[in-house]
């Protein structure tokens, strides 16, 4: 197996790792998201307005962190088919292949 073809094949564990990682982080992200939407901080949230808009805020920013995460694995995963159409070209072109 030639580097080239080693590469090709790690792509789909480079994308099957990142994918890993953003479930775990959304499901971190949920979990806060839980947590600032308890009843407990809510009442402290509206008894204070600097804290409501630091939860608001906060709130704002998992759902932005959320769908950057989601934009990040689609352009992976697009990246990912074609480097592997490009070196899958570049290995059938190698010359030890002919």
């Amino acid at each position: 197996m030639s580097r080239i073809d080693a590469l090709a094949d790690a792509l789909p564990r480079l994308v099957d790792g990142s994918a890993r990682h953003a479930r775990l982080a959304a499901a971190q992200r949920a979990e806060l998201r839980k947590a600032l939407a308890r009843k407990s901080m809510r009442k402290l949230a509206d008894a204070d307005p600097e804290l409501g808009a630091h939860v608001t805020r906060a709130t704002d920013a998992l759902a932005r962190q959320d769908e950057a995460a989601e934009a990040w694995q689609k352009s992976l995963k697009g990246a990912a088919k074609r480097w592997k159409a490009s070196l899958t070209a570049l290995s059938d072109a190698h010359p030890d292949r002919r």
